[in-house]
């Protein structure tokens, strides 16, 4: 039997481990332009409504809020977002603000700045961007009266919800 030298072998390993390096890369590129296509396919279907903001903070029943700094895609409150697989989510609102005064490429920054928001809540929940019950909707929050006020407003996406998925066994009152 004859015994390989060790400089060969480390050879061998050096042409082999960038060939597995590669192939993996490839498979991670792979994945990355299947979640944009998923992505995309959600930006294009989502309705798109102009509403007069009102200044809301806060979720209502049925709802988890996933708010976004302005001008930020990462949530600023993540600590809800645990609750995300508890519930069934039937529609998710991403709700952002808009100002005539916004120009020179401002519609792409925003797309961008949505994309990226997409992209964080797809990290968050990516069930949400396979299921085709799921209903979404932009809402662009315009016609008020002055460019700061943008910056106090709600950004960031209403989760909708309408029942609970987890089984909770709750005391009836008479136990207390």
């Amino acid at each position: 039997m004859q015994i390989i030298p060790s400089y060969l072998l480390f050879s061998i390993i050096l042409l082999i481990l960038p060939l597995q390096l590669w192939a993996q890369t490839k498979e991670n590129a792979a994945m990355e332009v299947a979640i944009e296509e998923k992505l995309k396919k959600v930006f294009n279907k989502a309705a798109v409504l102009k509403v007069k903001p009102n200044g809301f903070n806060f979720a209502f029943d049925g709802q988890l809020l996933l708010k976004c700094s302005y001008g930020k895609a990462s949530f600023a409150n993540d600590s809800d977002s645990y609750l995300v697989e508890d519930v069934a989510i039937k529609r998710v609102t991403l709700l952002y603000s808009w100002h005539s005064s916004k120009k020179g490429g401002g519609d792409i920054k925003q797309k961008d700045l949505n994309m990226k928001r997409l992209r964080h809540l797809y990290d968050l929940a990516p069930q949400l961007f396979d299921d085709e019950e799921v209903e979404w909707e932009f809402v662009v929050q315009t016609d008020y009266l002055h460019p700061e006020v943008e910056k106090g407003l709600f950004h960031g996406f209403i989760l909708h919800y309408d029942r609970m998925l987890t089984n909770y066994n709750y005391a009836s009152k008479s136990q207390f």
